[in-house]
C-alpha cells in the first residue's frame, strides 16, 4: 500500500530538498573559496575577516536552527508514533480516572488528609487538562472527572486579597459544578474560620444530585450552616452518604459533653429535621461532632456507620446510647467505632462482666471494627455485645492499656486485656480475633509458613533482587576510587545478605548467573606472611566463586589494586576474557594498569567498554608530563596493542592515565569517551592530541571532559585564532565539560566549530583560574570570571550549567551570567542563598524584552538557603510552562510559633510534606533531599563502577 502524500507532508519534503541543494552548493563554494578568490585579486585580511564574521554569527544561527529543527521533529515523531495517542478515549478516560482519584500515599493526620486529597483530585484535572487538546477535550466532556465539588475554605471578602481568594474558590466550586454534566454529585467543605451562607445558598439547586456530602470544620455553628442549607432542599434522595467531621481540642474528651457541645441545642426547631437527615442516609460516618444520642434512632435504611473520636460521657451512657440508637438499624451490616471515648464510672467492670449493663444485639452485623480504646470503653463494649458479628477486628492502640478516669488515665497491664478477651471468647462470642493480640510465639511460625515470599515465582524475585542489589547505593560525598570500591562491595555485601534468609533465597540466587556477572578482584595483595595469606585467598575464593556462579553469563571484571598485588589475579582470567563485557581497573602506579593490560591485550576479547583510572599525585598536575608517565615507553612493542585496544571498544573511560595522545586515533566505533584528569601539557598540546585522536571518531555519541589539565603559556590567547586545529563532531548529541581552568576552557571552545551537540556546562573553583605550569594558579575575580565566561559563551550554546559553590555570583552577576546563555534549560547550583532578589533575577518574564530568557525545565538546588519562599515558589511559577522537575534541599525558612525560623529539609517529615504540597499544581515533579546531601554531579573526582 502507498504511503498517503498529503500537501504538507510534500512542502516539508520539497524545503528539505530544497535545503539540501543550498546546502551542498555552499559546502562547493566554501571548498573552492579559498583558490578562487586569491586568484579575483581578493586580499586575504580581509578574506579572513568575512571568514571569522560567518563562522561567528552566520554558522552560529545555522547550527542552532539545526539543532531546533532536529528537535521539532523529533518530538513531532514521537507524539505520533505514542501509543498514547493510538489509545480508545475509553480507556484514556479509565487511566485518566485512575490518576485522579487514587488514594494520597502520604500518611496525613486529622484535617490534612481529606484537605490534600481533595487538592490532588482537582490539581490532577487540570494537569491533564493542559497535556495536549485530545486530553483536554476528554477531561471536559466527562462530567464524572468534575463530579467532586470542592468548598474550600470559603471566607468572608474584608480586603482585596482575601476577596482574590474567596473568588478564587468559589470560581472553583462554580466551574466544577457547570463541567459535572447533570452527573450526581460528590460535595466536599473544608470550612475555615469564617464562611458566608451564599455559598450554600448557590448549592440549593443541586443538592438533590448530591451522592455524598463531606463536611470538615471546627465549631459546630459551621457545620449548622451547612446542615441548614442541605435541609433546605426539597429532595434528598439520591444522597447515599454523609460524612460530619469536627475538629476538637483535647480538653474536649477530659470531661463529660454539655448541651452547647451539640450541633443542635435543646429546645430547637432544627434538632427534628438533623435527626430525621441523620436517619435517612444508607452511609453516615461522624467524628468529633456530640449529637443528642438520646433523641436518634437510626432506621433500617442505615448500613454502614463509622463513629470516631465521639465522646460519650461514661461507659454506661455510651452503652445506653449505642443500645438506643441502633435498636431500629435492623440493615446495619458494617459498624466501625475508632477512639471513641468514655470515662470509666463502673468500678464492677474490674474483676467482672456486670450483669447489670442491658446487652447491645446486632441481627444482621457482618464486620465490626473495634479501633484505639481505652480498656474500660472496650471491655464495656465486649460485654455489653451480645451477638457475634461474622468478623470482628480489633486494633489495640496505646490506650488500649489505660483506663480513663475523668482526672487522667491510669494505665493498666497487657494480662488483664487478654484475660478479659478470653472471657468475652468463652461467653461463646465465636469472633475473630485474628489481628487483635500478635504474640510473638504464635506470630512466628505462622509467618514463616504464610510468607508471600514463599510464594513468589522466581522471575518475580530474580527482578526484586535485581534491584536491592545493583541499585546504585546513596550518593554521599565520595572521592577518587572510594565511589567504585563501596558500591562493589555493597552489591557482594547484598547478596551474601540475602543468601542467608532462606534456602528458597538462597537457591534462586546460586542459580542465576545474571547476581554473579561482575567478578570482583579486590586489593588483592602478595602474600608475604598468615594474615596476608589469608586476605590473599578471601579475595581469590570471592573471585573464583563469582566465575563458577556466572554460568557462562557474559561477564563484567571489576579491579581494584592497592599499591602491590599478585599478577597471578589477573591470569586466571584469560579464559573468561572471551565472555567478557566491560573491564573497569583501578590501580595507583603505571606499572600496575600495565600488569593488566598485558593479559588483556594477549588475549582474545569482544570488550564492549574498557574503564581505566590511575590515581596521580597532585605533583603530576603541576608539571608537563614526561616520558616515563606513560603507561607503555614509546620503544615499547606492547604500545602498538594497547593503543589497538583502546581504540576497538565502543565505550572508553580513561581517568589519569597517561598516553601518548600523538600515536593515538579512534575509529568509528567509538561511540562514548570519557576523559577524567587527563594531564594534556600545554593548551596548543590539548587541542592537537583531541583533534588528532577524534577525527576519525565520526561514530562519537558523548564526550565527557573532566578535570583534564593543559597549562596557558606567554602570548598563545594572542595567536588562539591562527594555526590552531579546529575540532569538529558530525554526529556529537551531548558534550560534557567539568571542572576545567579558564584557560582550558576557553581553548576548547574556541576550537569547537561545531554546534548541533547539547552542551553540559561545569563551572567550578578552577574555571577562576589561569593553569601555569611550575606555579600556583592565577584567580580572577568573581566579576572578571562573569566578563570573561559571558564573552566566552554568548557563541556557544549552554543547555545544562552548574555552578559550584566556590563561585560567589552576586544575584546581578547571576543574572548576568545567565542572560548571556537563553539556551541554557537545566541549572544545577550548589549552596546558593535564594532571597527576594536572585529569585526575582531567575524569574522569566511575563512580557520578555528583545532578548531571550531561559525556559527551564529541570532546578536541582543542593544545600541551598531559601529566604523567602513566596519568591522562590513564583520563580518556579514563572516557569510553569516548560518545568518539568525541581530538585531541592538546604534550610528553609518557613512561619512558626514564634515567627519565621529556618528548618532542614530531610529532617522533619510532616514539614517537608507540607513544602512539597505547596508545589504539587507548579510543577510536576518536586522532590526534597537532605539538607546536606551533595550530588555526584558535583563530586569531580568520583570514579563509578558503571
Amino acid at each position: 500500500m502507498q504511503p498517503l502524500i498529503t500537501p504538507s507532508i510534500a512542502q516539508w519534503e520539497e524545503a528539505g530538498v530544497s535545503l539540501a541543494n543550498a546546502l551542498a552548493k555552499y559546502l562547493d563554494l566554501c571548498t573552492s573559496l579559498g583558490t578562487k578568490s586569491m586568484e579575483e585579486g581578493a586580499r586575504p585580511n580581509d578574506l579572513v575577516e568575512r571568514i571569522d564574521s560567518k563562522l561567528t554569527s552566520l554558522h552560529s544561527t545555522l547550527d542552532q536552527q539545526v539543532a531546533q529543527v532536529r528537535s521539532v521533529l523529533s518530538e513531532t515523531r514521537n507524539n505520533i508514533a505514542s501509543p498514547m495517542h493510538r489509545l480508545p478515549e475509553e480507556i484514556l478516560a479509565e487511566i485518566f480516572a485512575h490518576v485522579i482519584y487514587s488514594p494520597n500515599p502520604f500518611i496525613c493526620d486529622g484535617v490534612t488528609e481529606m484537605e490534600v486529597h481533595l487538592l490532588k483530585v482537582h490539581r490532577w484535572v487540570y494537569r491533564l487538562l493542559a497535556v495536549c487538546s485530545r486530553w483536554q477535550r476528554i477531561v471536559l466532556g466527562q462530567g464524572h472527572f468534575w463530579s467532586v465539588i470542592p468548598i474550600y475554605r470559603p471566607r468572608k471578602s474584608v480586603n482585596l486579597e482575601s476577596q482574590d481568594l474567596y473568588n478564587k474558590y468559589r470560581q472553583a466550586m462554580l466551574v466544577s459544578l457547570e463541567r459535572a454534566q447533570g452527573r450526581c454529585l460528590d460535595m466536599a467543605a473544608v470550612l475555615g474560620p469564617d464562611i458566608p451562607r451564599e455559598n450554600f445558598d448557590v448549592l440549593k439547586e443541586y443538592l438533590p444530585r448530591a451522592r455524598t456530602i463531606n463536611i470538615l470544620a471546627s465549631r459546630q455553628d459551621h457545620i449548622r450552616c451547612v446542615v441548614d442549607a442541605i435541609l433546605r432542599s426539597p429532595n434528598l434522595n439520591s444522597l447515599l452518604e454523609l460524612s460530619i467531621y469536627q475538629k476538637r481540642a483535647h480538653e474536649f474528651y477530659r470531661r463529660p459533653p454539655q448541651d452547647h457541645d451539640c450541633v443542635y441545642d435543646l429546645p430547637s426547631s432544627g434538632i427534628a429535621h438533623f435527626n430525621r437527615l441523620l436517619r435517612s442516609v444508607p452511609v453516615l460516618r461522624i467524628s468529633g461532632a456530640h449529637m443528642h444520642w438520646d433523641t436518634l434512632a437510626f432506621s433500617d435504611r442505615l448500613t454502614k456507620l463509622r463513629l470516631q473520636a465521639i465522646n460519650f460521657g461514661n461507659d454506661r451512657a455510651m452503652i445506653d446510647c449505642l443500645r438506643d440508637s441502633l435498636a431500629s438499624a435492623t440493615g446495619l451490616r458494617e459498624l466501625e467505632l475508632v477512639s471513641i471515648q468514655s470515662l470509666y464510672s463502673t468500678p464492677e467492670i474490674l474483676t467482672q462482666l456486670s450483669a447489670e449493663i442491658a446487652p447491645i444485639s446486632f441481627s444482621n452485623l457482618e464486620s465490626l471494627l473495634l479501633d484505639d480504646l481505652y480498656w474500660n470503653t472496650l471491655l464495656s463494649l465486649l460485654n455489653a455485645i451480645a451477638s457475634s458479628p461474622r468478623h470482628l477486628t480489633l486494633r489495640l492502640a496505646r490506650h488500649s492499656q489505660y483506663i480513663n478516669f475523668p482526672e487522667a488515665p491510669s494505665r493498666t497491664g497487657g494480662p488483664l486485656i487478654t484475660s478479659s478477651i478470653a472471657q468475652w471468647e468463652e461467653a461463646d462470642h465465636a469472633a475473630s480475633l485474628a489481628n487483635a493480640l500478635a504474640q510473638p510465639p504464635l506470630s512466628d511460625p505462622r509467618n514463616e509458613i504464610t510468607l508471600p515470599r514463599s510464594h513468589l515465582p522466581g522471575d518475580i524475585l530474580v527482578e526484586i533482587f535485581t534491584h536491592v542489589i545493583f541499585s546504585s547505593p546513596y550518593q554521599d560525598v565520595y572521592d577518587g576510587v572510594a565511589e567504585m570500591e563501596d558500591d562493589l562491595l555493597k552489591i557482594y555485601r547484598q547478596i551474601h545478605t540475602l543468601l542467608e534468609v532462606c534456602t528458597y533465597w538462597n537457591r534462586t540466587l546460586l542459580s542465576r548467573g545474571c547476581f554473579w556477572y561482575i567478578i570482583p578482584i579486590y586489593r588483592a595483595p602478595k602474600p608475604s606472611d598468615h594474615d596476608s595469606r589469608e586476605l590473599y585467598e578471601k579475595y581469590r575464593r570471592a573471585t573464583l566463586a563469582s566465575l563458577a556462579r556466572a554460568r557462562g553469563h557474559r561477564l563484567d571484571i571489576a579491579a581494584v589494586f592497592g599499591p602491590d598485588f599478585s599478577d597471578e589475579d589477573f591470569d586466571i582470567l584469560k579464559e573468561y576474557l572471551p565472555q567478557t563485557r566491560t573491564i573497569n581497573i583501578v590501580a595507583s602506579e603505571p606499572s600496575g594498569m600495565r600488569n593488566v593490560m598485558d593479559t588483556i591485550i594477549h588475549s582474545s576479547s569482544s570488550l564492549l567498554e574498557l574503564s581505566i583510572c590511575q590515581k596521580q599525585a597532585e605533583q603530576f598536575y603541576r608539571r608537563l608530563p614526561e616520558v616515563h608517565d606513560s603507561v607503555y615507553p614509546p620503544e615499547s612493542s606492547d604500545l602498538a596493542h594497547f593503543t589497538q585496544i583502546l581504540r576497538s571498544v565502543p565505550v572508553l573511560r580513561v581517568s589519569g592515565v597517561h598516553m601518548h595522545w600523538n600515536k593515538l586515533v579512534f575509529s568509528n566505533r567509538l561511540t562514548k569517551l570519557r576523559l577524567q584528569a587527563i594531564n594534556f601539557g600545554t593548551d596548543r598540546a590539548m587541542i592537537g592530541c583531541l583533534c588528532r585522536a577524534l577525527v576519525s571518531a565520526t561514530g562519537l555519541r558523548e564526550l565527557e571532559l573532566v578535570s583534564i589539565r593543559s597549562f596557558y603559556t606567554t602570548g598563545t590567547l594572542l595567536s588562539l585564532g591562527t594555526n590552531v586545529a579546529r575540532l569538529s563532531f558530525s554526529n556529537l548529541e551531548s558534550l560534557l565539560v567539568d571542572n576545567l581552568c579558564y584557560n582550558t576552557l576557553l581553548f576548547l571552545f574556541k576550537s569547537i566549530v561545531s554546534r548541533t551537540h547539547r552542551l553540559i556546562l561545569h563551572l567550578t573553583q578552577d574555571s577562576q583560574r589561569h593553569n601555569y605550569p611550575g606555579i600556583s594558579y592565577r584567580r580572577d575575580t568573581d566579576a572578571e570570571v562573569v566578563r570573561l565566561l559571558q564573552g566566552l559563551l554568548k557563541q556557544t550554546p549552554v543547555h545544562t550549567l552548574h555552578i559550584d559553590a566556590a563561585i560567589d555570583l552576586t544575584p546581578n552577576e547571576l543574572g548576568q551570567f545567565i542572560d548571556s546563555i537563553p539556551m541554557v534549560d537545566t541549572l544545577i547550583l550548589d549552596e546558593v542563598k535564594f532571597g527576594i532578589k536572585r529569585c526575582h533575577i531567575l524569574e522569566r518574564p511575563e512580557n520578555l524584552p528583545d532578548e531571550p530568557f531561559p525556559s527551564f525545565q529541570y532546578l536541582h538546588f543542593s544545600r541551598a538557603t531559601i529566604e523567602d519562599m513566596a519568591a522562590f515558589k513564583s520563580m518556579v511559577a514563572s516557569h510553569c510552562q516548560s518545568m518539568r522537575k525541581v530538585v531541592l534541599g538546604g534550610h528553609i525558612r518557613i512561619p512558626g510559633s514564634s515567627g519565621l525560623h529556618f528548618y532542614r529539609s530531610g529532617q522533619d517529615e510532616a514539614k517537608d510534606k507540607e513544602i512539597i504540597s505547596q508545589f504539587e499544581g507548579i510543577v510536576p515533579e518536586f522532590r526534597l533531599t537532605d539538607s546536606d546531601q551533595v550530588p555526584l554531579d558535583f563530586q569531580h573526582n568520583a570514579w563509578q563502577l558503571w
